[in-house]
């Protein structure tokens, strides 16, 4: 499954392997971190999860604004 849902709107996916973060952009770090999530997940029979954060916490919590990848 693909695209933003609200907590509300959450699907039951069963078994998942599961990350979070802000992922600002997939370079090579969030290449490599999501690589590993669908490794493990085919490993384990389950679905790959990535939960964002919109807006970037430290929006929210520093009153900052982040600049955001176009």
């Amino acid at each position: 499954m693909t695209g933003a849902l609200g907590p509300t709107e959450l699907p039951a996916v069963g078994p998942a392997a599961l990350t979070l973060g802000v992922f600002d952009g997939v370079h090579r770090g969030h290449r490599h971190l999501l690589d590993a999530l669908r490794a493990e997940a085919v490993r384990a029979g389950a679905a790959s999860v990535a939960i964002l954060f919109d807006p970037n916490p430290d929006e929210v919590i520093r009153g900052i604004t982040v600049p955001r990848l176009a």
